[in-house]
């Protein structure tokens, strides 16, 4: 889902068109980010913690500081940069995996057994049953990080399974809360006829069980910028001799004032730019986890135990379909 966001504080335009990412707009400025000590922005937003929802506005907020500091002569104390909100969009949401994800607590599921009994003088191969389990996925998710945005958005993610299966789960983040999402999905795993070689005069008995999984993992949320080419209404402002509180008007649009951060390089924890595809981007997170079966184990053991006894066990892939 491609939903387009516009960051502004001055009206509410119809869904249709663009949404703000903010639903504070009681004020239309960016304010002073500056912290006691001479000219130092602050650029930690903290975008790691968890259960937390980030205004996007703060990060503009931020570049804007970073761009107004250098206009200022260096002799003089830099008190920070204002100006009315910007309208810059979001757009071309989509969550990727973070790292490797952990499988944990595999269990096994009895499914079915049979007997096979050849009473002749030769060796023959005997077919099993079939044998199907049936079972209830739990997939959940959750934005350990996410942001203030002005609509429900949000965006799917296909859970990367581990293992020889033909499941395919998927999981939706609300982007805008640090609710847990959770879905059930139920799936019947089928084991097909096995082939069995049974000795002469004797019995074998073919166990069928179904190995589970569950899988957890974390997810990267990334939200595209398009900061565009509305020129910046505001000023930086300065102090001099500590009692003269001066303003400089920053001529200088709003992209020009995002490629400036990316120029010199300057880091902002919860955003960053791709040199690849040239694109501004903020950056969240979230969790999941799921349940789901990976492969049959099929044990063959032999009931007269003597020099044609039979005892093997192996693996096969199930065949999988989801019910409705």
């Amino acid at each position: 889902m491609n939903k387009k966001i516009t960051l502004t504080g001055l009206a509410l335009l119809s869904l249709s068109l663009c949404l703000p990412i903010s639903s504070i707009a009681s004020t239309t400025e960016l304010g002073d980010l500056q912290s006691e000590s001479m000219g130092e922005t602050r650029n930690n937003i903290n975008p790691r913690a968890e259960g937390i929802l980030t205004d996007p506005i703060d990060f503009t907020r931020i570049m804007l500081n970073n761009y107004g500091k250098q206009l200022i002569p260096s002799e003089y104390k830099y008190k920070g940069s204002k100006a009315e909100r910007p309208n810059p969009t979001i757009d071309n949401f989509r969550v990727l995996p973070d790292g490797n994800p952990v499988v944990e607590n595999q269990s096994t599921l009895f499914v079915g057994e049979s007997i096979l009994t050849n009473n002749t003088d030769t060796p023959q191969s005997l077919k099993t049953n079939t044998f199907a389990k049936t079972i209830t996925h739990t997939i959940s998710s959750q934005v350990t990080h996410g942001f203030k945005l002005g609509s429900d958005v949000k965006a799917s993610f296909g859970i990367p399974l581990i293992g020889s299966t033909d499941v395919t789960l998927k999981t939706e983040y609300s982007l805008n809360s640090t609710k847990t999402n959770t879905d059930t999905e139920t799936y019947t795993y089928t084991a097909d006829a096995q082939s069995i070689t049974v000795p002469p005069k004797s019995s074998v008995v073919v166990n069928v069980s179904l190995n589970e999984a569950e899988i957890s993992g974390k997810t990267k949320i990334i939200g595209e910028v398009d900061p565009n080419d509305e020129m910046v209404k505001g000023n930086a402002f300065y102090e001099t001799l500590g009692i003269m509180l001066k303003k400089k008007p920053i001529n200088a649009s709003w992209k020009n004032v995002y490629k400036y951060n990316v120029d010199n390089d300057f880091k902002i924890d919860g955003y960053f730019y791709d040199t690849e595809s040239q694109t501004h981007n903020i950056l969240g997170s979230g969790v999941y986890s799921a349940n789901y079966g990976t492969t049959f184990n099929v044990k063959v053991s032999s009931l007269e135990k003597n020099v044609n006894s039979v005892d093997k066990t192996y693996t096969i892939s199930p065949r999988v379909t989801k019910n409705n």
